[in-house]
């Protein structure tokens, strides 16, 4: 945390995600190059992008089904003029059963959603084979949903799997920061070819 704070949030090819607060996981946000062994790795410079504000997205309405309409309409407008949003999603496990072959949308039965994860709404669409969606992608990787992305259905005044509940509009500073540390060393020999 005190590394995101101070230089930002590393470009995704960089930065490892572990959902677990109890790791400190300061060092695996920065780029390196590891050849060889892991313990092997050196820093290599990277682009950081710093988070300006944010906001959670909050509905004064006291009726829930008009309050799931507020929310999902502030969000929809806020993924039109802001771009993504980070927001809280209840699942099962059934979220890690597999990958899907095109995007399709995820469904949940019953009342067994023991986890709740972060998540990034990346997207909205009307109109998906007569469906409204939300397009949703994972931290988790790729092999959820198609390529790390999966599609949430919500209709009208619906909240499925509470994930309008928690949404926060995220402002990221337009300024880009350059991290640099120490000149990478490498050893030709682990950089020669073979070929013939």
């Amino acid at each position: 945390r005190v590394l995101f704070r101070s230089k930002g949030i590393s470009d995704e090819s960089c930065n490892n995600w572990f959902g677990d607060d109890r790791r400190r996981t300061d060092k695996l946000a920065e780029c390196m190059d590891c050849h060889g062994f892991h313990n092997d790795c050196e820093f290599v410079p990277y682009r950081a992008h710093k988070l300006k504000s944010f906001k959670k997205i909050e509905s004064a309405k006291e009726n829930e089904i008009e309050t799931n309409q507020d929310l999902r309409s502030q969000i929809v407008d806020s993924l039109k003029t802001n771009g993504p949003l980070v927001c809280k999603m209840n699942h099962s496990s059934k979220l890690f059963d597999g990958r899907n072959t095109k995007f399709e949308v995820y469904e949940e039965k019953g009342d067994q959603k023991e986890d709740a994860s972060w998540f990034v709404l990346s997207g909205f669409d009307d109109n998906f084979n007569g469906k409204s969606v939300f397009y949703v992608t994972s931290s988790f990787g790729e092999n959820i949903g198609y390529y790390g992305t999966f599609l949430i259905e919500t209709p009208e005044g619906s909240n499925p799997l509470n994930i309008l509940s928690t949404c926060y509009e995220l402002t990221i500073d337009p300024v880009i920061i350059n991290v640099k540390g120490p000149k990478p060393t490498y050893r030709s020999e682990e950089h020669t070819s073979e070929l013939q």
